[in-house]
């Protein structure tokens, strides 16, 4: 298709200055910009009064994880966003290597039942085979890949375990994984050596990679946590990117400011961070465990809490820490419905429980899958997270659509509104940064982070990744009680030079494609 986006705000995603232009597609491909004329063999699209803005890239996106991938390829509330393409494989779990049988792994890993690969260059060619609406990157998790080698057990590695760790991730990343991430807020990986972690950035840096992290601890532990992955980061010199680096609670908020300034200091120019617009995180219930129960016990499930002592020992300690659980609100997992929307604190109260004993409660039911709402950052530390020069906006949701309000896990308000949010009520009306700065946090900035070529920017001969969207009525039209909402103010969405979504018409065409490392 031949397509004419005519009389648009035309924005490179590089920052520089916006023009009126116009700008033609041939085929896949951005083939001229300036004052166009229409040719007989294309199609107009009228741009007037609206911006037009490489197509998004979504730099931690959890489809994989969340089962939505293969489940909803089409990825629509991402698509509707003015996403173009999406990396997953974050937080330590991808969907492959496969070296154990899935059931073996833990129950978030668990959305390939009926892979039919187990490297990562068989699965891309599995993924190749499917047709996704966005373009599809990954990275190899570290979990995934030291679950399989110790068929779900998650022990630690001995030496000869470990040379096999460090062999697959290399191989991952040349069959076109493009890096590493590792997820240390898991219960299976928390205790992961430093060592390890230096040596995982290493092997990045050689084929210069991604490496992604998330920290060990938002919470009792934030500022100690992130200062130890800062320091291997620049001992390393790897390129280093901070996974939805945010704390979990208020006594922390005064380190989150000396967290973003370290950040911005000159000289840390490899390492970036990722963040969303809400102030609520999402996340498994079993992760908000302190850390001495995954380090005395192992990986967790609905079998540990069946043995008394066990049982006892861990609800003595949460009612110790019943503050950081009372607020928390069920928001999905394997538990009554009637729960969803109910904070931990309320549950416990309607029954006459403790909290501890609730947070077991849902632990034991849901095989620990249950999944929270918790209050993370402050508005005043996301606004500084959102204008710091070293952060890309992220969804760091997964792809839905309204029809499946009822999947087992809700989705966070992120999966649709994350990048409309933050246009609107940060851009548009809080005017924290210019649409050049806000633009460039999710096109080029993130493709060059992630290595994706020829993407991120509206240029000549580059992949034709468009987005068309309205300044003045973009909008996240989400809440907490319904996140199933598609925003507004997206007008249309190119994806490798086809229209894949237009306003008006909810037919999306599948025209993405599976991103490899080169």
């Amino acid at each position: 298709m031949n397509i004419l986006l005519k009389g648009g705000t035309v924005f490179d995603g590089i920052g520089v200055k916006r023009r009126h232009a116009d700008v033609r597609i041939a085929g896949e491909f951005i083939v001229d910009i300036g004052d166009l004329s229409p040719r007989a063999n294309e199609v107009v699209l009228d741009a007037t009064d609206l911006f037009v803005a490489p197509g998004f890239i979504d730099i931690h996106t959890r489809s994989d994880e969340y089962n939505t991938l293969l489940s909803n390829p089409e990825q629509t509330s991402l698509l509707r966003q003015g996403v173009t393409s999406i990396l997953v494989g974050n937080s330590g779990f991808s969907l492959a290597p496969l070296l154990a049988p899935v059931g073996n792994e833990s129950p978030r890993a668990q959305s390939v039942p009926h892979a039919s690969w187990v490297t990562m260059g068989e699965c891309l060619d599995a993924l190749s085979t499917k047709r996704f609406g966005v373009n599809v990157a990954t990275l190899v998790g570290h979990t995934t890949v030291s679950g399989g080698i110790t068929h779900g057990k998650h022990t630690t590695l001995r030496n000869d375990e470990l040379e096999e760790l460090y062999a697959f991730l290399e191989q991952s990343i040349q069959e076109g994984a493009f890096g590493i991430s590792a997820g240390l807020l898991s219960p299976e990986t928390r205790t992961t050596s430093p060592d390890v972690l230096r040596t995982m950035m290493m092997i990045a840096k050689k084929y210069n990679a991604l490496y992604a992290t998330t920290i060990r601890n938002e919470r009792d532990l934030f500022l100690d946590s992130f200062k130890e992955l800062f320091v291997l980061a620049r001992e390393t010199g790897a390129n280093v990117q901070f996974s939805h680096l945010k704390p979990e609670y208020p006594e922390n908020w005064k380190d989150y400011a000396l967290v973003l300034r370290a950040l911005s200091d000159e000289g840390v120019d490899t390492i970036a961070f990722d963040v969303y617009p809400y102030t609520t995180t999402f996340s498994s219930l079993v992760v908000a465990l302190p850390a001495w129960i995954t380090q005395k016990y192992g990986v967790l499930n609905r079998a540990f809490f069946s043995k008394t002592k066990q049982r006892d020992e861990c609800i003595r300690d949460l009612n110790s820490k019943e503050k950081m659980f009372r607020t928390m609100v069920v928001g999905g997992g394997n538990v009554p419905y009637e729960y969803y929307g109910k904070q931990i604190g309320e549950l416990a109260q309607r029954q006459e429980k403790s909290v501890g004993e609730i947070v077991v409660m849902l632990l034991e039911m849901s095989d620990c899958g249950v999944m929270v709402y918790s209050p993370s950052l402050s508005e005043d530390g996301l606004c500084s997270a959102l204008q710091n020069q070293k952060s890309f906006i992220t969804t760091n949701g997964g792809g839905y659509t309204i029809q499946k309000k009822n999947e087992p896990y809700a989705a966070h308000r992120r999966s649709f509104g994350a990048i409309p949010k933050f246009f609107a009520e940060y851009v548009r009306d809080k005017k924290l940064l210019s649409w050049e700065e806000a633009i460039y946090k999710v096109t080029h900035g993130p493709a060059q982070k992630i290595g994706i070529q020829n993407r991120g920017t509206i240029a000549h001969n580059h992949y034709a990744d468009i987005v068309v969207f309205d300044p003045h009525t973009i909008q996240d039209r989400t809440n907490q009680q319904d996140p199933y909402q598609y925003p507004d103010g997206i007008v249309a969405v190119i994806v490798n030079g086809a229209v894949a979504f237009e306003q008006g018409n909810d037919t999306i065409v599948s025209a993405g494609t599976v991103l490899r490392k080169t």
